[in-house]
């Protein structure tokens, strides 16, 4: 290994480690931001010919528990589909209205029966 590949080996892994450290700093300082997710920098040996020389760095990826993502998006749904059912019944019940008011629907059939029976005891009105 020649002087100048092992500085450029060196360097590269300096440059890795300095995008580490910004990494972690950008993660310390969001640690109080809602939705803020922490990251880690990923890096990997480069070889050429069977021989290292030096690291590069991936993408910064995002840490996540994919299970609790998993269990948000499912309470998520349920939670909006039993709004939805709960503005739906109550929309129905405000139609329906209550039994002691007229515009229900046990005081529009109390209505029915009570012309019903004025027409069965007075024909010609």
């Amino acid at each position: 290994m020649s002087l100048s590949s092992a500085l450029g080996a060196a360097m590269s892994g300096l440059n890795v480690s300095q995008a580490g450290i910004d990494v972690t700093s950008r993660n310390i300082a969001n640690a109080g931001t809602p939705g803020y997710t922490r990251k880690v920098q990923n890096q990997v040996n480069a070889l050429a010919g069977g021989e290292g020389i030096g690291v590069r760095r991936e993408a910064a990826q995002r840490q996540i528990d994919t299970f609790l993502q998993q269990q948000l998006r499912t309470s998520t749904a349920s939670a909006a589909s039993l709004n939805l059912k709960s503005a739906m019944l109550g929309r129905i019940d405000r139609m329906f209205g209550t039994p002691d008011s007229n515009s229900s629907i046990a005081g529009s059939i109390s209505a029915l029966a009570t012309m019903l029976q004025e027409l069965a005891d007075n024909p010609e009105s």
